[in-house]
């Protein structure tokens, strides 16, 4: 009769190659599909019937105005006696495109104070966002 040999038992590994790869194709596809939208101001701005669209593709100022009258250039709040000097600054050895927010209940007399100070520092095209309907 034979004598019985011990079994000898291997050890099971596991692959942690495999796990990595879905663990990074995860995190791929959510990164690809998550939106990194800006958050923006709910503003109601004024109609106009006969708006043409402009594009965008160079360099611009962003200035916005709620209807409470607070200022936000570039999506940042500024107080509005520092406007002047942050559009010179943004002007500066480039001409950008001016395009100005304002909510359909701000008083024009803050619309016109952007419009001056963006002349001032030459700041000569701008484009100003209306709702068409």
């Amino acid at each position: 009769m034979r004598a019985a040999r011990p079994r000898v038992l291997e050890e099971a590994n596991l692959g942690l190659t495999p796990l990595v790869d879905v663990v990074f194709l995860l995190l791929i596809f959510f990164v690809v599909a998550t939106s990194f939208n800006e958050p923006q101001l709910a503003l109601e701005l004024p109609g106009a019937e006969n708006a043409e669209s402009v594009s965008t593709e160079r360099d611009a100022i962003h200035v916005t105005i709620t209807p409470e009258e607070e200022l936000l250039v570039d999506g940042e709040p500024l107080p509005w006696e520092e406007l002047e000097a942050a559009l010179g600054a943004r002007a500066e050895g480039s001409e950008p495109l001016l395009e100005l927010r304002a909510a359909a209940a701000a008083p024009h007399g803050r619309v016109v104070e952007v419009l001056d100070c963006a002349r001032a520092n030459g700041l000569t095209e701008v484009s100003i966002a209306v709702h068409v309907p």
